[in-house]
């Protein structure tokens, strides 16, 4: 049984989504988050402002810095076990996981999207690799 994986990339614009890329994916030749630094390399530059977003496969200091480079923000998820430095936590830092454990709902924001409510938490502070990434 063979399979394929690709990468594919889309731009949005005020409502319009237009596919920009397809790229297959040969780990023989690159790996995933050089393919992605490429890609993020080639796109235009923002007239304002302009956003990478990806899954958190992808939340990695290399694919940041090639984000901001190219004049970009990141928006992504980040894996639970990634380590953040909250206030009490300065020092060592804490895994995700474990710091979500400590909140309780008074620490969250409800926010309503499309008629559907969602709690967030807000954390605008270092991860291990990276200073002052917000997250949310």
């Amino acid at each position: 049984m063979y399979g394929h994986q690709i990468l594919v990339s889309l731009l949005s614009c005020d409502g319009l989504v237009l596919p920009y890329s397809i790229d297959i994916y040969d780990k023989d030749f690159m790996s995933k988050i050089e393919l992605t630094q490429k890609l993020v390399e080639s796109l235009p530059k923002p007239e304002n402002k302009g956003y990478v977003l990806c899954d958190s496969w992808y939340s990695c200091k290399a694919i940041f810095n090639s984000s901001e480079k190219a004049g970009y923000s990141y928006i992504g998820a980040i894996k639970t076990n990634r380590v953040i430095y909250p206030k009490g936590h300065e020092r060592l830092g804490v895994k995700l996981h474990k710091f979500a454990t400590t909140l309780d709902i008074d620490d969250f924001d409800l926010v309503t999207v499309k008629d559907q409510e969602y709690y967030i938490y807000s954390y605008i502070g270092d991860l291990k690799d990276r200073k002052m990434l917000p997250l949310f």
